[in-house]
């Protein structure tokens, strides 16, 4: 079970990689990770996790070429243009979600949403901006805001 630390969004998000991985080490984590801190960019979000180090590491091989973890696509009136999602790995553990707009806002409280899409046909979008952001992390060691 997901902790209840999590928003019904971010909740929902997690529990639709989990399913649609099915990468056991990756199951295990999200269902035991908390929050640790949430930052609202007006365009998205940024959500850290307490993740336990006792839980067994995310292999790389496990997903492919990808540093990142895609997640479905956010639709929602209050989401302009739709969203998507990332979950972003540090030495083999969940690190941070990021939720982000495709257009210029994301409301801070959202109720009612739909999640769709699969991580096996991620679009270029996705696959572009997960890199680009993994990049500047790795650079920076932040986030952007």
């Amino acid at each position: 079970m997901i902790s209840a630390s999590f928003n019904e969004l971010e909740r929902a998000i997690l529990e639709h990689i989990a399913k649609d991985y099915s990468i056991d080490s990756l199951t295990r984590q999200i269902h035991l990770t908390t929050l640790k801190k949430r930052d609202y960019t007006g365009v998205g979000f940024f959500v850290d996790f307490n993740i336990p180090k006792t839980l067994p590491k995310i292999e790389p091989n496990e997903l492919g070429d990808e540093k990142v973890i895609h997640g479905p696509f956010i639709n929602s009136k209050g989401v302009d243009i739709g969203g998507g999602c990332l979950i972003f790995l540090q030495d083999g553990y969940i690190d941070c979600l990021e939720m982000y707009a495709y257009g210029d806002r994301f409301n801070e409280h959202i109720s009612e949403f739909e999640l769709s899409g699969s991580h096996k046909r991620p679009t270029w979008i996705k696959r572009f901006w997960g890199r680009l952001v993994y990049s500047y992390r790795v650079i920076t060691g932040k986030w952007p805001t």
